[in-house]
């Protein structure tokens, strides 16, 4: 023991031990926390903002990035009930992960989809509306292009055939990015037929009357149109510039006839 100098005996250093002890508390409450943040799944894994979802991006691609993230985090199960992380966590860590990932999960959002997800308290609940909001987007876009695609008609005073047939490719394209919405070649070639019908009426009745043996595919079909149309825009247009040129001098000639009348003694 240790004397003070009033000669007292100091309680705390009186008892054995007590200092090391203290010190080793210290230092493993020190390791732990310093431990806790080191495995923190966002600690430093993710920043917030580093992968913004915007209505102009696509969102499949800013899901797939996203759960990447989260499986490499070890976190997947907080928006994914049906897998299990890779290590056993405390109640309380799930629900810090749970608001690091809400966190994350609104920083990455704009506007837009941050009032799409305002009234969510999870990331589940968030990624569930999200996916709702795509789902109802693109049913309402493919109604869309089904309509634009209908409506589709060859104006070959206006366009080539081959501009004609890259719209009419755009738009096939855009309907069967679902699965679901898969187009048979025998509708396809009628949505064709049915374009082409204002511009190419005989061609078009002609090929309705044939027999399905004799009928020609779309893709057939697509090339008849080139071989036929491939000098038609040329034509038209130089024909409407010849028009212009026609009317252009008459204007010329008129022009000059009433001024030499005027100047005419």
């Amino acid at each position: 023991m240790s004397q003070t100098e009033d000669g007292a005996l100091s309680a705390q250093e009186g008892i054995p031990g007590k200092h090391q002890a203290e010190d080793e508390s210290g230092k493993r409450t020190l390791t732990d926390f310093a431990a806790a943040q080191q495995t923190s799944p966002f600690q430093y894994r993710f920043r917030n903002g580093d992968n913004i979802l915007t209505q102009e991006n696509d969102y499949i691609q800013w899901r797939s990035l996203l759960f990447h993230q989260l499986f490499a985090s070890d976190c997947i199960f907080l928006v994914d009930p049906t897998k299990k992380p890779a290590e056993l966590y405390s109640e309380a860590t799930k629900t810090r992960m749970s608001h690091a990932l809400m966190a994350y999960l609104i920083s990455n959002l704009d506007t837009h989809y941050k009032n799409v997800v305002k009234r969510c308290e999870t990331p589940a609940a968030v990624l569930a509306k999200l996916d709702a909001s795509y789902a109802l987007h693109t049913s309402a876009r493919h109604f869309q292009h089904v309509i634009d695609f209908n409506n589709l008609r060859f104006n070959p005073t206006t366009q080539t055939a081959e501009v004609f047939l890259v719209e009419f490719e755009d738009l096939l394209a855009h309907i069967q990015e679902d699965s679901r919405y898969r187009m048979s070649d025998d509708l396809i070639r009628l949505n064709l037929l049915q374009a082409l019908k204002p511009a190419m009426p005989d061609f078009v009745s002609q090929e309705l009357r044939s027999k399905p043996q004799n009928e020609r595919t779309a893709e057939e079909i697509k090339n008849i149109l080139l071989q036929e149309c491939s000098g038609l825009f040329e034509s038209n247009r130089r024909q409407e510039l010849g028009q212009k040129s026609t009317a252009t001098q008459a204007l010329t000639a008129n022009s000059w006839k009433k001024d030499s009348e005027d100047l005419a003694p």
